[in-house]
């Protein structure tokens, strides 16, 4: 008994190895699958860059501080080296850009929208960046912390 569970057990791994593998290298003619494709020069690369923040001052005094998380979007490995090129003056200008909106005082009082911020900011990166450099920025973490 144990002899055929041997033989059977055999053939299962010699049939399995015989299969190609769904991650193989060999291109069977679909496009996205395959390991070239899988490690293709157009895939998203992400940069996440260190955390802003940014006082609000209203009436000679810090109302509250805003913090937060913001990763870059890019394709491919070289627009991620462009990225860490320019990351100082990327988060000087995103810095100077984040002051200049969150200084402005809402009249009603309502905090700032995020969409909106994420348009400006992607603005700023095509100005220091180029143009097809960046394609999405994502803001993690937005958090407002007042004081009393």
């Amino acid at each position: 008994m144990r002899l055929v569970i041997r033989a059977l057990v055999a053939m299962v791994l010699v049939a399995g190895l015989a299969l190609e593998p769904a991650w193989s290298a060999k291109h069977d003619g679909k496009k996205g699958f395959g390991l070239d494709n899988l490690l293709g020069e157009g895939d998203a690369e992400y940069y996440t860059l260190q955390p802003f923040t940014v006082p609000i001052v209203r009436d000679g005094r810090i109302a509250k501080h805003v913090s937060f998380v913001i990763t870059l979007e890019t394709s491919g490995l070289a627009n991620k080296d462009k990225i860490l090129e320019a990351r100082k003056r990327l988060r000087d200008s995103f810095l100077q850009d984040l002051h200049g909106v969150l200084s402005i005082r809402r009249k009603d009082g309502r905090s700032f929208k995020t969409s909106v911020l994420k348009k400006r900011l992607m603005a700023v990166s095509k100005r220091v960046l180029g143009e097809d450099i960046v394609r999405d920025i994502l803001i993690e973490n937005a958090l407002v912390r007042r004081f009393r």
